[in-house]
Parts: C-alpha cells; structure tokens; sequence
C-alpha cells in the first residue's frame, strides 16, 4: 500500500492513472491513494494522454505542464524505491480531536440562498482534527500523518509565490520539534472551509505569509497538544483495499440556458471561456462525471474512504455519522476537476454548486449525487469492517 501526499492543487485522472501504472510495475504498489494538499500556492498536475472527464475548464494542461507534472511522476517513483529500502518494523496506532481552524464560507441567507462570507458555525464545518502517528521498535515517533478538512487559501489570490500553505508550515513546524520526523497531511471534505485566519467580520481576507504562519503555529499546537495527551489508539494494521469506478449524472440544460449564461454580463469570463470550449449543445457534452472511490482498511474499526474532486464538508460527514468507527474522509484524491455539492448546496446555489457550469456536463450534477456517494461509502466501507462475506457468515 503507498499512501501519498502532494502539496499541489490537484491532478487529472491521466496523471493519476500514468503514477499509479509506473508504481505498479517499477515498484510493485498495486493499492495506490494519490491525496493533494489542494494548496491555492502550487500548480496543477497533468498526465500526457488526456482521460474521459479530465478537463476542468482552465486552459493550463499546456506542454510545460506536462513536463514538469513528469518530473514530478519520477520523483514519486525514486521517493517509493527508497522508502521501500528503508521499510523497518514499527507501530501505528491513532488518536483524534476537534479544531476550529476552519470556518465556513457559506453564508446563510433568510431567502434560502448563501453568500460568500464568514459563517462561524460548528454545524458548517468539518471540525474532526485525526492524527495517524507511526514509531520504531524504540518508541521513537517516525511517522505522522494529521488529517484535516480545510482549503490551503490563507494567503488568497493575490499570492503570486509559490507555497505549500498551512499544510506544508505546520510539517515544517512538526519536523523541527520531533528531529527525524516525516510528516503528511491528507485533506478532508474541505471544499466550503476556508481558514478562519482569513475571516474578518464579513468579508474574507487575504492574510500574509506571517499571518499564515501564525495561524498554522495555531494549528502545531493542537497537534502537540493531542500527541502530549497520549490517548492513542494502537491500530493492529489489517490491510484491504476497495475501488469502485462509479458514474455521476448529470441534468441536461438546454441550448438556451448555456447560451443565457454567455449572454449574462455579470457571469464571470472564465466561465464564459469554458462554455464556449465545450460548447452550447448538449449533444456535445457529458452526461456524467467519471469518479472514482477507494477504501483502504487499516484495521477492523479505521478506514480511509478516499474521495475524487472538491467535497463540500457534508458529504464527509454524513459518511463518517454512519459509523461508530474512526473513518476518515478524505477529498482530492486521485483526480479533480471541479465540485462535488450536497443535496442542500445544490438547492441553495453558491460557487461550489455553480462549479459544473466551467465542466464539459450537460448541467449540473444531479441532487441524487450525496446518495451515490454516501451509499457507496457505507457499502464499501461496511465490507471492509466486517471483512470478507463468508467469514463474516461463519463467525455468525
């Protein structure tokens, strides 16, 4: 199993499925996770031959890319030779907590839509805060992979320099007080979290690099603080792994409706841009989006469930209330191309379920999408729990 980390915004699926192919054959990993901090400070990352679905709307897959999201690929494949000759015996165990670094940027209004604003509610966010630590035969900690659910956009757009963001400084502030330490972060369902940092009465902010710091020495500190309190659980790892390949529907617009969008001065002109890439006729675009799932079963209560694109907090909550377990959710993983709103999200509008109108789709996902994903996760994840259908039955 590999289980790895990139500060990028995110990847396409030819990515995701030329490193994952590379792994397989070069290193022989055949049970992959790609998970991408989604840090607002670093590129995105492209395989060769585009896949069905990949294009996410920003002309950016340019020929450079690629070469450089290669680079990237083979420092992958040379970072698994080397781990796989450094493999030694060690423990794992897990302990969890709750943070409120995030906050929501949907803002509730009385006529059931929402705004761009700060919304300080506990219910909005995702406030779970999950340490996965790894120590040697000496007790020694080795390992740490801290997982979260909130955007890497502390320093806003206006940022120009490239940056791992909050994740990468709470790793650098974690490894300067643990020498030898190796730390990962693995991102939530943050896709309508921002830093609280950046709230500021009722705008968001864009915070500067010693406010991001600040603010990431903020989050360290629960960490440190959850470590000292020494309520680890051992995890006896019992590894299985699960994909599921699933369609996500689309509603059909009309021809008319896309071109309302491009005849609407206050529609912005990426979207413009995207909708004449892809065209207005739905005879010209995709009914579904491409997705794919994976469970990874560390032992018989903890599970990953890793998800693709940019999951609003709900989903992963919802998934993770069906169980009595530690499950962690995770967005972002293997490829991106845009949003993937709850039922409500969908009903009340916003940017994140606005998303599918950059999309080659032929509308927006379909309300049924949270029952897809939901379903999808509670089988796959009760499975792996329970473990293989006939011993579940001769233990009965």
């Amino acid at each position: 199993v590999a289980l790895v980390s990139l500060d990028v915004l995110y990847a396409d699926r030819a990515f995701a499925d030329e490193v994952r192919a590379a792994l397989r054959t070069q290193c022989g990993l055949n049970r992959v996770i790609l998970s991408y901090t989604h840090t607002h400070g670093a590129v995105t990352l492209h395989g060769s031959t585009p896949s069905t679905g990949d294009n996410d709307g920003f002309p950016w897959n340019s020929q450079a890319a690629i070469a450089f999201s290669q680079r990237v690929g083979q420092a992958l494949m040379d970072m698994a030779q080397e781990a796989l000759a450094g493999l030694a015996d060690g423990r794992v165990a897990l302990c969890r907590g709750q943070s409120r670094f995030g906050v929501s940027r949907r803002y509730p209004l009385p006529e059931g839509t929402v705004a761009w604003r700060p919304y300080d509610s506990i219910d909005a966010i995702d406030p779970d805060l999950v340490l996965v630590t790894c120590t040697d035969s000496h007790g020694q900690l080795k390992g740490l992979v801290y997982h979260y659910a909130c955007h890497p956009t502390t320093l806003g757009a206006d940022n120009i320099q490239i940056t791992a963001e909050y994740p990468g400084a709470v790793r650098r502030l974690l490894e300067a007080e643990y020498p030898g330490l190796t730390v990962l972060f693995l991102q939530g369902c943050g896709a309508d979290i921002k830093p609280r940092a950046t709230a500021e009465d009722d705008h968001f902010k864009s915070c500067s690099f010693a406010e991001m710091e600040a603010a990431a020495a903020g989050l360290a500190g629960e960490i440190q603080t959850l470590l000292r309190g020494n309520n680890l659980r051992p995890i006896e790892l019992d590894l299985a792994f699960h994909q599921a390949d699933l369609c996500l529907f689309a509603e059909t617009w009309t021809r008319e409706q896309w071109q309302a969008l491009l005849d609407d001065p206050a529609e912005p002109d990426y979207i413009k841009d995207a909708i004449r890439r892809f065209g207005t006729s739905p005879e010209n675009r995709s009914r579904y989006l491409p997705y794919q799932m994976m469970v990874l079963r560390l032992d018989r209560q903890t599970c990953l469930v890793a998800l693709e694109n940019e999951v609003v907090s709900a989903i992963g909550k919802k998934i993770k209330r069906l169980f009595g377990q530690d499950v962690l959710v995770l967005g972002y993983c293997n490829s991106c191309v845009g949003y993937i709103p709850s039922r409500q999200a969908l009903r009340e509008g916003g940017y994140e379920a606005d998303s599918f109108k950059r999309l080659n789709l032929t509308g927006p996902l379909a309300p049924e999408t949270e029952d897809i994903l939901v379903g999808h996760a509670a089988n796959s994840v009760s499975d792996q729990l329970a473990g293989p259908v006939e011993k579940r039955y001769s233990e009965a």
